[in-house]
């Protein structure tokens, strides 16, 4: 009796307990259900990138640059004079770009103009000119001449100044460019400045003095027989 007993209290315990092949099967069909997810996974990706590969090929070889051109053979002449055949012409190739070399802007020379330093320049005649004060007043009048303005040709000086007074008188030729003169009467009288270069070039000038009657007598105008010129 103790023995049915304690072999039915077995079988219950064994009934009862989970097989450990059972947990083990469990296990192992959760694992290869990874291992299945994990390589489709991995499939998927292969797929994918493989794909994106052939598209990148496929586009760059229906690119234009990528056909195959057919070079170009140049005509070349015969020992008997005459042309080679033209060159099969091939498939439609894409030009190449050819970087042209920049042209270089050719300038102008560069001329330098000197600074003016108040003398002629080459190839200029001299110049006279006649500074007088004053120009006009009563007789007697004293008037003073200057012709230190002068300037004579290139690579040359003055030589000579010749005043003529206009009425009558001359100063010169001398080597002072300046001097005086009085007028006693009236008039109008044109005034000639020559001067003269060591090149033996030479300008002259004109000015006009207008000299009025003297306070006592009241006189005025220009002496009969002159004529005014126009200054």
């Amino acid at each position: 009796m103790i023995d049915a007993s304690r072999h039915e209290a077995l079988r219950r315990w064994d009934a009862e307990r989970p097989l450990p092949l059972s947990v083990d099967l469990s296990a192992a069909a959760t694992r290869g259900a990874r291992r299945r997810r994990r390589w489709l996974t991995l499939r998927i990706l292969v797929a994918a990138l493989l794909t994106t590969a052939l598209l990148v090929v496929a586009h760059d070889l229906h690119r234009p640059d990528h056909r195959t051109a057919v070079p170009a053979t140049s005509s070349a002449v015969t020992p008997t004079g005459a042309s080679a055949p033209p060159p099969t012409t091939g498939p439609a190739t894409r030009p190449t770009k050819v970087s042209a070399t920049p042209r270089t802007k050719t300038s102008a020379p560069l001329v330098v103009t000197a600074p003016t330093t108040g003398r002629p320049t080459a190839g200029r005649a001299p110049v006279a000119d006649l500074t007088i004060a004053p120009r006009t007043g009563p007789a007697p009048l004293d008037v003073a001449m200057d012709a230190s303005g002068s300037r004579p040709g290139p690579a040359a000086h003055v030589t000579a100044y010749r005043f003529d007074f206009g009425d009558g008188t001359v100063a010169g030729p001398q080597h002072d460019p300046v001097t005086k003169h009085e007028y006693a009467t009236a008039g109008t009288y044109q005034v000639t400045l020559t001067i003269t270069d060591s090149a033996d070039a030479s300008a002259t000038m004109t000015r006009v003095v207008m000299v009025t009657g003297t306070a006592e007598d009241g006189s005025t105008g220009t002496p009969t027989g002159t004529v005014a010129p126009t200054s």
